[in-house]
């Protein structure tokens, strides 16, 4: 499964609809194998989809998400104005540091700093 990440640019002052993420699911056939669909706006004039695709292959997850994103603001009467912006995967650090051969469970991404105020 792989999660991707639809950048969506919106008008200015655009409120994204309740249930946004139904609105996407509801595009998805079952050939586009979408499990979940998550919605972050955490940018004006940008809302991040987020659409975890069960496909063979990261390329593949990426078409199949494009295809279900630009069906959903291509359609949906609410998202008129809104236009797909980008479509790729998101980089899961645990998985790429097993691939890349990193020890430890996350690289050290998550390793406490040491506290400034003290020699240690």
């Amino acid at each position: 499964m792989y999660l991707i990440h639809v950048r969506i640019a919106t008008p200015h002052n655009f409120v994204p609809p309740e249930q946004l993420s139904h609105l996407f699911l509801a595009q998805a056939s079952s050939e586009d194998a979408i499990g979940h669909v998550s919605v972050h706006t955490t940018q004006p004039g940008t809302v991040t989809v987020g659409l975890f695709v069960a496909t063979h292959s990261l390329l593949s997850a990426e078409r199949a998400a494009l295809e279900v994103a630009t069906r959903a603001v291509s359609t949906e009467p609410t998202l008129d104005g809104c236009r797909v912006t980008s479509c790729s995967g998101a980089l899961v650090g645990m998985f790429f540091d097993r691939e890349a051969g990193f020890s430890g469970a996350d690289g050290g991404r998550t390793m406490q700093l040491p506290d400034q105020a003290s020699d240690e």
